[in-house]
């Protein structure tokens, strides 16, 4: 008996935008640092070869530290490192994107910090649309916040191709 078995290559890009913010007030400048450590999710070294009637795995986790955010405010003084506040918005822009897939993150510690600072949300995984949504908030000087994204709706409906989206960070100091 021949079992017949399908090949299902796609390659799916995630282009991260890390951002320098200037906000002028009273000289301070507000800094957002984005570290990555992946371009792509998906790539022809990780194929995957499925029987006819089975589906492929629809989600896909990154590593919990895959991205690092960190935000600063200049001149490093007390007021700014422990009482500044702001808050990081999140969306994608599109390049060559199917609607069928969902991209999420979530961030996976409290980052680091010397003065006990407030960090919030986040916690839960949250989509990234094409439009502006709250992601976390905080106040002063906190370093290497991790995140993790996931990737949703995986399927073999999806054409087999290259698909690649940005993900913009946006720091609003308050």
């Amino acid at each position: 008996m021949t079992e017949n078995y399908f090949i299902h290559k796609e390659k799916i890009s995630l282009l991260l935008f890390w951002g320098l913010f200037f906000i002028s007030q009273l000289s301070v400048t507000a800094q957002l640092n984005v570290e990555y450590g992946i371009i792509e999710l998906f790539n022809e070294t990780n194929n995957i070869s499925i029987t006819p009637g089975e589906d492929i795995v629809s989600e896909f986790e990154s590593s919990h530290e895959i991205i690092k955010i960190s935000v600063n405010f200049l001149p490093e003084n007390m007021q700014n490192d422990v009482h500044r506040s702001w808050y990081i918005n999140i969306k994608k822009s599109d390049i060559e994107w199917d609607s069928n897939l969902e991209i999420n993150i979530r961030r996976t510690n409290n980052g680091e910090h010397i003065y006990n600072n407030y960090l919030s949300g986040g916690e839960d995984y949250l989509s990234i649309n094409n439009y502006d949504n709250h992601f976390i908030e905080g106040n002063g000087k906190i370093l290497n916040i991790n995140c993790q994204i996931k990737l949703v709706g995986r399927s073999l409906i999806i054409p087999a191709k290259q698909y690649q989206t940005n993900i913009v960070f946006t720091l609003i100091d308050d």
